[in-house]
């Protein structure tokens, strides 16, 4: 399987994502928070998740910066055809489609994700309730997600990556076969015999050894039983013995009591009733007596309150007319306090109504001189202008006077006048010199005469004569190529000169000169260009500098026009007017400045002092508002307080017309206090009698007498039917023999456990001869270790240094690969003992040797992702991750990896993506 583009919309940080996989390595690159991980996560959960899946693995593909459901849009090689995987997320109307080269009509739904799960060689796509279990493990051993690379791959269990399929692979590429027939017969049998008895929760039902356990457990119950009814027999003996004896105690003891009590009960109560009788009439005459007592307390205490709140009225009264007319005059002194306040409110008010219009003439004013100085300002820039246009015609004017003879040509002029130079060269070099140092006869070189001591120097041929008899012919440079090199010499010196007339120079440094010379003219000229450029960048874009100045002009005019059409014009001060009413112009910019600054501080402390001002006119107005509630609240105070003591003066005038004065009634008070007296001493003397035996009393004591005689003979009538039942049940239990069931219950339990440990023993047995079975299994299976720990160590190989270290790990038939370390220096080390960034690198290693022994059943492809899987490896060991990673491209992975820092995989990436910045 190979991946060939991605294109996502709606995923969190990315609107829209398209990306191109190459087939080899491919890079991508951006800063955190850019989206990689985003991407990723939605590749993976398009390829595994279903749709219609919902939850928080689906909420968090969702954007919160643009609407719309989450799409991931796959295309793939697999199975020899490219597939086009399309996957809407949203809820139970999600929506998957899946289309093939060769195939007629795409799969949807359902259908669409079977289809999907068997290209990726996995059982089902999953859905919401199998995501957050099933979905990390898928693709595990392929993609390193971010922050789980320092995780060992084989500690999380086979679930985490194709064991089954990766035995197969492996078992292809061992030596021999790991299993024979009979061994696969012998351990098939040993399982079906454990698993007969024993599943993963304990014993299997229905099996022999469940059958002996409920057997067992059938006996122990009843033993139990029989134990329970022998124990049942004795405790009901001796519970009837204990009932024989507390019926002769209360037929012989108790019923004699009761009856004795009863008649004392009977005759204190006769008494007690004469005396209650006598009680009940004294205190008869007491009630009336103590409600006229009363009466006459009240009244009187009534006459003294309302006297005195009378007196309090009139207090309240006279206080109340003090302070109202204390009230009414701060009332009065507020309100002046108000009028003064606001009148100098209006005064500051217009105080800084001048200021401000004086301040806004001021700032039109300083416009005017700032549009003075920018006509100025676009004068010279015209000036400057002009003179660059003129220094750059003049420069243009030497520049075409100039042969444009340009680089190409002053280079073929060099070549030329390299090869003439060389030609030279080489003929100098073949000259031959011939010095005549001493001679007996004359010497003749070419016919001419040779002195001694003369020397001559030729380049071409010549004859020697010597005398007359002796006569050679010389050829410098062995005779061979002089004639040549003459022939290339004038050829190259043509050449040479015709071009140097062409560009009409005399030689080539006078070419030279005139090159260097023009191309300082024009970089001038580019430099005046770009001045003029400048220049015409300083104002608004095509608008020209006449145009800008007619605008500053017509600015001007309408600031003229309207700061001497202002009725308020006549407040400022004088000393900027002229005698016709217009401005004294020129002014200078500073003093107009500070003249503005000066208008700004007055209005910044008139504007203080005027919200001080109102902050205190508000603070006046509450007060006067306050005041006048507080008198409003006193005069009403004092109206209810006026007719509070009419009312008191005519209630204390009604109740002495209908009781008379007060010593009238404090005389009545002292007879009925001696009337009560008396009668109180006669009550206490009978109640002192009475005590606490009252006849209320008596009643209840007779009637929880009747109740302890009904309870006796209640308790009587049930103990002598407990008496009966339980002789029945003696006797039934004494019929049964307990003693004799409890024995055959006991040798039937014995019997049973007997049983059970025999068949426990049996099935223990089984499962210790399978396990040595797939322990010895496992010993052979080691072999499938060998392969993967070769292709670990082929790429582990650049990191560990030493050829003769590499990497351990072990095989369970169960529990798969585990025990992943290194072996260093005749040493195992384990995986939890490695550093951070071996822990990455040796993961990194497994990971491709896994998918480099699974690709054979994936069109022997796969694609394996690191997402910022070394972070924790230093510079110099990522050269070698870089070799791990080279080497699985060529193997025929394709490799995906993203980082933060694409720098150290750019030199082999074959496609580098550049995710755009958060």
């Amino acid at each position: 399987m190979r991946l060939l583009h991605c294109h996502l919309e709606n995923i969190r940080r990315h609107w829209l994502l398209d990306i191109d996989f190459s087939p080899g390595l491919t890079l991508i690159s951006g800063a955190n928070e850019s989206g990689k991980s985003s991407l990723v996560e939605a590749m993976h959960r398009g390829l595994f998740l279903k749709a219609t899946a919902s939850g928080s693995l689906v909420e968090a593909l969702r954007s919160n910066l643009f609407p719309g459901h989450p799409l991931i849009e796959l295309s793939f090689e697999a199975k020899g055809a490219i597939w086009s995987l399309s996957k809407r997320f949203s809820g139970q109307s999600g929506s998957v489609r899946l289309d093939g080269t060769g195939q007629e009509v795409p799969l949807s739904g359902s259908a669409a994700e079977e289809l999907l799960a068997k290209l990726l060689g996995v059982d089902e796509i999953v859905g919401s309730r199998q995501a957050a279990r099933v979905l990390p493990s898928r693709w595990a051993h392929l993609w390193v997600l971010q922050g789980l690379a320092g995780q060992n791959l084989l500690d999380q269990g086979p679930q985490h990556y194709d064991l089954n399929g990766l035995m197969q692979q492996l078992e292809q590429r061992a030596e021999v076969s790991l299993q024979s027939p009979l061994d696969q017969k012998v351990s098939t049998e040993l399982e079906a015999l454990v698993e007969a008895t024993f599943t993963s929760r304990g014993v299997r039902r229905n099996s022999l050894l469940w059958q002996c356990q409920q057997q067992r457990e059938r006996a122990e119950d009843a033993l139990k039983t029989a134990e329970l009814q022998r124990d049942s027999f004795e405790s009901t003996s001796a519970e009837l013995d204990q009932l024989e004896h507390e019926l002769d105690l209360l037929t012989s003891d108790r019923k004699p009591a009761l009856k004795k009590r009863r008649f004392e009960l009977q005759t204190q109560q006769e008494q007690t009733r004469q005396d209650e009788a006598a009680l009940l009439l004294y205190r008869q005459q007491l009630e009336p007596l103590q409600l006229r007592k009363k009466q006459l307390q009240s009244v009187l205490h009534a006459n003294h309150q309302i006297h005195n709140e009378f007196l309090l009225c009139q207090k309240n009264l006279e206080d109340g007319s003090e302070q109202q007319t204390l009230l009414k005059h701060n009332l009065s002194e507020t309100k002046k306090q108000i009028e003064t306040t606001q009148q100098k409110l209006d005064d500051l008010d217009q105080q800084r109504s001048d200021w401000e219009l004086r301040g806004l003439h001021m700032r039109r004013l300083e416009e005017l001189t700032q549009l003075r100085f920018q006509r100025e300002s676009l004068q010279r820039q015209h000036n400057e202008q002009q003179r660059l246009r003129n220094q750059s015609q003049t420069l243009q004017i030497q520049l075409e006077a100039l042969p444009d003879l340009g680089v190409a040509n002053l280079q073929h002029l060099r070549d030329c006048y390299d090869q003439v130079k060389g030609c030279a060269i080489r003929i100098e070099t073949m000259a031959s010199e011939f010095n005549l140092e001493r001679a007996d006869q004359p010497v003749l070189v070419d016919g001419f005469p040779l002195k001694e001591g003369e020397t001559k120097r030729l380049i071409s041929s010549f004859t020697v004569n010597v005398g007359e008899g002796v006569r050679f012919h010389v050829n410098p440079g062995q005779g061979t190529g002089i004639e040549e090199l003459k022939r290339d010499h004038e050829r190259h010196l043509l050449k040479y000169t015709d071009t140097l007339k062409a560009w009409q120079v005399n030689s080539l440094e006078e070419a030279e000169q005139k090159i260097n010379h023009r191309n300082q003219l024009s970089q001038q000229l580019n430099l005046i260009n770009e001045q003029l450029n400048g220049c015409q960048d300083g104002h608004d874009g095509n608008i020209s500098l006449s145009l800008q100045k007619k605008q500053l002009e017509n600015r001007q005019h309408e600031l003229e026009k309207e700061m001497t059409s202002e009725p308020e014009l006549s407040r400022l001060d004088d000393s900027l007017l002229s005698n016709d009413g217009s401005f004294n112009q020129p002014l200078d910019l500073e003093t107009i400045r500070i003249e503005l600054k000066r208008c700004r501080q007055n209005y910044r402390s008139i504007s203080e002092s005027i919200k001080a001002i109102k902050l205190q006119l508000q603070q006046l107005h509450r007060e006067e508002y306050e005041q006048d509630k507080n008198l409003q609240k006193l005069t009403l105070s004092l109206e209810v307080l006026s007719a509070k003591q009419i009312e008191r003066k005519e209630h204390r005038k009604s109740l002495l017309t209908e009781h008379g004065p007060e010593p009238d009634i404090e005389e009545k008070l002292l007879k009925l206090n001696q009337s009560l007296t008396h009668l109180g001493q006669k009550v206490s003397d009978l109640e002192q009698q009475l005590g606490n035996q009252t006849l209320q009393a008596i009643k209840s004591a007779l009637a929880e007498l009747d109740a302890q005689e009904k309870r006796l003979q209640e308790h009587l009538q049930v103990l002598s039917g407990q008496r009966g039942a339980l002789r029945e049940r003696c006797e039934g239990l004494g019929s049964l023999e307990p003693y004799a069931a409890l024995e055959e219950a006991r040798v039937n339990f014995n019997q049973a456990k007997l049983e059970e440990r025999e068949q426990l023993m049996l099935a223990h047995a089984q499962q210790r001869l399978l396990k040595s079975f797939q322990q010895a299994q496992a010993e052979l299976s080691n072999r499938y270790t060998t392969p993967l720990r070769q292709a670990i160590c082929s790429y582990l190989q650049p990191l560990l240094g030493n050829e003769n270290d590499g990497c351990h790990l072990n095989f369970d038939p169960h529990d798969g690969f585990r025990e992943l370390g290194l072996r260093r220096d005749g040493q195992n080390v384990q995986f939890r003992d490695l550093s951070g960034g071996m822990k990455e690198q040796l993961n990194g290693a497994l990971r491709l040797s896994i998918a480099d022994a699974l690709k054979g059943g994936h069109d022997d492809c796969l694609p394996i992702l690191f997402d910022d899987a070394f972070t924790n490896t230093d510079p110099d060991r990522i050269e070698s991750v870089l070799r791990m990673m080279t080497q699985a491209v060529k193997r025929g992975l394709q490799v995906i990896v993203l980082s933060c820092d694409p720098t150290p995989y750019e030199t082999i990436a074959d496609k580098t993506i550049y995710l755009p910045s958060p």
